[in-house]
């Protein structure tokens, strides 16, 4: 029904005014998806701003009653850093673009090529249309400077030296243009080249 019938120490320590006394109504985003848990008979979850502070709430249906648990975990130094990854991402994608640059990601293991959308437009496809694998990069670089561009890379990821080149692409308009290939190798903790 929709009223509180417990909460513990920590609860009412952490959440304040939300965790309130038994018999009292739980409020609305508390309680509807609550209701919505009970129903469905399976646990929900939901991120909860509450005052300053961002919690995860894990709504648990209790089997054969009327009841569910809820359980509070606070997010909020995590949802901060997301924010802050996000306006990073956002400066760095603009930063590319006013620049005419873009990013690039090569996973040694899977043979994955990750190409920011200001590196596709340089390369004259429309974003979200690059392969994702070393073939579909290797495509594009003009037929007498591929090796060269794959023989530095193999350099980088043995020597940890920086790869850097300078190499034609052709683009899917048939025009050729020069650019410049920068990157750094990325190891584990063990020393193993991962990217």
């Amino acid at each position: 029904h929709g009223v509180i019938t417990y909460a513990n120490p920590a609860a009412k320590r952490l959440l304040g005014a939300w965790a309130r006394a038994t018999g009292d109504a739980a409020p609305p985003e508390i309680s509807e998806p609550a209701q919505k848990a009970l129903t469905a008979a399976r646990k929900q979850d939901l991120e909860l701003p509450i005052g300053n502070q961002t919690y995860v709430v894990n709504i648990a249906p209790v089997t054969h009653t009327n009841y569910v648990n809820l359980y509070f975990s606070e997010i909020t130094d995590r949802k901060r850093a997301e924010e802050a990854l996000r306006e990073s991402e956002q400066q760095l994608r603009l930063a590319l673009e006013a620049a005419s640059m873009g990013a690039w990601e090569y996973e040694l293991q899977t043979g994955k090529v990750k190409w920011s959308n200001s590196l596709e437009v340089i390369h004259g496809l429309q974003p979200g249309t690059f392969g994702g694998t070393i073939e579909a990069y290797q495509a594009d670089i003009h037929p007498e400077d591929r090796q060269n561009v794959l023989e530095s890379l193999a350099r980088t990821v043995v020597s940890g030296n920086d790869h850097e080149i300078e190499y034609r692409i052709i683009r899917p308009d048939g025009s050729v243009r020069w650019v410049e290939g920068k990157g750094q190798v990325i190891r584990d903790f063990d020393g193993n080249a991962i990217r």
